[in-house]
């Protein structure tokens, strides 16, 4: 037994497991120590086994409400998951991140630093999200990057090897894949896609259904809109 929580094996759940469709048994955890917000007997969301959440008590990572966390996915730092988030399979969750609403992190995604995954949002393949905010329907997958402060909502997807940083938001049904590199303050909006090696950065839009692919360049205070197509 930790030192931090408990299983509790008369307050379990039964799930099917939502890609392999397999019957898995989880159970309620229980805190046996104080740390944080946390208090001596609070009960806590539902994991697969100790594994799934962090023994270490200087760490304050927990799972709450009806959130499910199971596999071999695994909770530290201080993180939450709460609401009725998943986390399953291999991801990680970490340092302060915090993911809630109906949100699913799943695969081998890694969630870390500041980061939100909120809403009905999917984090999912390899793909890493630090210091971020996904929220929404939004989905994250593939090798995809979402770092330094980017926001990614609505229906947007992001995928592929494709990377969003420094601010930059993708909303509405926009996608961005391949290797593409939207950054700075840039915004990427509506029914618009980048992609390829295609880079948006500076105050440069993309929206309303334009298309920026091959190696184009979209920058400073440029605007891509409507049928408009961008390539190089």
């Amino acid at each position: 037994m930790g030192t931090k929580f408990e299983l509790l094996m008369d307050d379990s759940v039964v799930i099917r497991h939502p890609r392999t469709k397999e019957m898995i048994t989880l159970h309620r955890i229980r805190a046996l120590s104080s740390f944080g917000d946390v208090k001596v007997g609070d009960l806590g969301g539902y994991v697969q086994s100790e594994h799934n959440l962090s023994q270490k008590l200087e760490w304050r990572c927990w799972i709450s409400e009806n959130a499910k966390v199971f596999g071999n996915a695994k909770v530290s730092w201080d993180a939450k998951v709460y609401g009725n988030a998943q986390v399953y399979d291999n991801a990680m969750i970490s340092d302060d991140a915090k993911v809630y609403g109906d949100a699913m992190v799943y695969g081998s995604a890694n969630v870390c630093g500041f980061t939100e995954v909120c809403g009905s949002a999917q984090i999912y393949g390899i793909a890493i999200v630090c210091n971020a905010l996904v929220g929404d329907n939004a989905r994250i997958y593939g090798n995809a990057l979402v770092d330094l402060g980017a926001r990614v909502f609505d229906y947007a997807e992001v995928y592929d090897n494709a990377r969003v940083y420094e601010n930059a938001v993708v909303s509405g049904n926009a996608k961005v894949f391949g290797r593409a590199r939207i950054l700075g303050r840039a915004k990427v909006f509506g029914n618009a896609m980048v992609y390829d090696d295609a880079e948006v950065y500076d105050d440069a839009m993309v929206f309303d259904g334009a298309k920026v692919f091959g190696n184009a360049r979209l920058f400073g205070k440029a605007r891509a809109r409507g049928k408009k197509r961008v390539h190089r």
